[in-house]
């Protein structure tokens, strides 16, 4: 398994007050770029994973682990809401789809 696309983990910090510049920052978005392995989820698997046939849905993996739970994924300029995510003893997989 080749993990040759690059992604970006994005986790947004909002509106919030910073006392050492004493004022409030911008919502601001913070990127972990990762490779990955990314490929399309079949029409089986995805009628039993979500009972849906329509969804566009991509399963991106990661070697090693990811902490904590980023707010969405971004490929290629391009937004993708997490679905799922599964952690076995050494990688990390993510079902996304994308935003609408």
């Amino acid at each position: 398994m080749r993990y040759d696309n690059i992604i970006y983990l994005v986790n947004v910090k909002e509106y919030s007050y910073n006392p050492k510049l004493g004022r409030y920052e911008d919502e601001t978005s913070i990127d972990n770029e990762r490779h990955a392995n990314i490929s399309k989820v079949s029409l089986e698997r995805n009628m039993e994973l979500f009972g849906d046939v329509d969804s566009d849905v991509i399963i991106i993996r990661l070697q090693g682990l990811v902490k904590g739970n980023p707010d969405y994924i971004k490929i290629k300029d391009k937004a993708y809401n997490i679905i799922k995510k599964t952690t076995t003893r050494r990688d990390t997989a993510f079902y996304v789809r994308e935003r609408v």
